[in-house]
């Protein structure tokens, strides 16, 4: 892993850990000082994480095979959260239902729509999401790391954990700014000693920053 300098601001790379949810990254480039974020799952937590998505796809699969491209489903420490689209109300029980049958499932959050859902609101879901992202992404103080972001039919969805309550302010206020958004569905919450984790952090990259400041790569 490399530590990289962009006009004073340190970008860790390793792209591939943090798509899967365990890589430290760096957000909120666009402020006068960044620092690393990390995520609020252990290596442990995220592997247990991905398997347990797994069997829980596997389950709600079988009920209808269009899920897999009409739903979405992440997980955080236990806490499945579901989106996308069905055609009948009647699915959605059947759904939170199968997914609370699971060993290890602690809690199912079903917000899935009914359809009709035009490819022309898909597509136009897609670059809203795309622009929500990079905002929160290189917004100051805001850790998308720890975050799921979805749009359907023009509604977002934020599910995961933030360090403090100012966070999940500043997120939820970009979120339903963003051009396109109609309607925000605020599922965050707040880690627990959040802002005492968030100020370790801070102090762990200000000191790096004076260690390393002013060399273009450091290995």
């Amino acid at each position: 892993m490399k530590i990289l300098t962009v006009n004073g601001a340190f970008i860790v790379a390793g792209l591939s850990l943090f798509l899967m949810g365990c890589a430290p990254v760096l957000l909120g480039a666009g402020g006068s000082t960044s620092y690393v974020a990390t995520q609020e799952r252990s290596f442990e937590e995220a592997g247990a994480d991905i398997a347990l998505k797994a069997i829980v796809w596997e389950k709600v699969g079988r009920l209808n095979g269009a899920y897999v491209k009409d739903l979405s489903i992440r997980v955080r420490l236990g806490e499945v959260f579901v989106t996308g689209v069905v055609k009948e109300a009647s699915e959605l029980n059947k759904i939170t239902h199968t997914a609370e049958q699971v060993k290890g499932v602690k809690n199912v959050i079903n917000l899935a729509q009914l359809k009709p859902y035009p490819v022309k609101q898909y597509f136009k879901d897609v670059a809203i999401g795309t622009s929500l992202k990079s905002r929160l992404v290189f917004a100051k103080d805001v850790y998308t790391a720890n975050y799921e972001i979805n749009v359907i039919k023009s509604e977002a969805y934020l599910f995961g954990w933030a360090y403090t309550k100012a966070e999940v302010e500043k997120a939820t206020h970009l979120t339903s700014t963003t051009n396109g958004i109609k309607k925000v569905h605020n599922y965050l919450k707040i880690m627990p000693n959040g802002a005492a984790q968030l100020q370790k952090i801070k102090d762990r990259a200000e000191q790096i920053r004076n260690e390393k400041y002013g060399v273009d790569e450091v290995k």
